[in-house]
């Protein structure tokens, strides 16, 4: 028989003073974060970002020659 292996969970419930609960890693459910794990958030970029490139102003002047 295979050992399962037991995780901490990290949580934000006063009913868990230390910040975690310890669940099976099979029976965990999505959207749950390893304890001492940093989640990933990814940030939402501006409309407006997408095609401008950075450091460059957006609006230039055309020069006539």
């Amino acid at each position: 028989m295979e050992e399962r292996e037991l995780v901490k969970i990290a949580s934000d419930n006063p009913a868990y003073p230390q910040g975690y609960y310890t669940q099976f890693k099979d029976a965990m459910r999505p959207g749950d974060v390893i304890f001492g794990q940093t989640p990933i958030i990814k940030e939402a970029k501006p409309a407006g970002d997408e095609t401008d490139a950075p450091g460059k102003p957006a609006n230039k002047r055309k020069v006539k020659k």
